[in-house]
């Protein structure tokens, strides 16, 4: 049997469709944009309701996507009246440890030469000392501390 070679397929038009200003905007940024809102809505409404005064969210008059008299009440109960700051920390704080069993070694080895900057710099900036001239603590160098006889 002989083998019947077919011509290659050349893509003629590309990305032709969208030299017009029409089709850009219906194809490129309505999608776009229709996206961007259904995104974003959800945080925007997260924000005006922890804005919004208690009778304003309860009332169905008025604008409900726009607060007339804001205010931050509900964000002080929340983190002086309530144990949020708490449940955050313990979320931050599982969150931590879940990443450092995940990742394991490489864990380690990236928290340790970090833990060692942030103790130099402690020193440097803080107590004002000059590492070069501080002593090695023999436990560490057991060869640089005095003798014992």
């Amino acid at each position: 049997m002989a083998s019947v070679a077919t011509p290659p397929v050349t893509d003629t038009q590309g990305m032709n469709y969208l030299v017009s200003l029409p089709r850009r905007i219906v194809t490129t940024w309505v999608p776009l944009t229709v996206f961007l809102i259904v995104l974003l809505f959800p945080f925007y409404w997260m924000v005006i309701t922890s804005l919004k005064p208690d009778d304003e969210l309860l009332s169905r008059e008025g604008n409900p996507f726009w607060v007339h008299h804001p205010t931050f009440a509900h964000i002080h109960k929340l983190l002086f009246e309530t144990s949020y700051p708490e449940w955050l920390w313990n979320t931050m704080l599982v969150s931590v440890i879940s990443i450092g069993y995940l990742l394991g070694p490489v864990y380690v080895l990236i928290a340790i030469p970090i833990a060692s900057i942030a103790a130099t710099l402690v020193d440097v900036v803080l107590h004002g000392r000059d590492p070069a001239e501080e002593e090695a603590p023999a436990v560490l160098f057991p060869g640089t501390g005095e003798a014992k006889g």
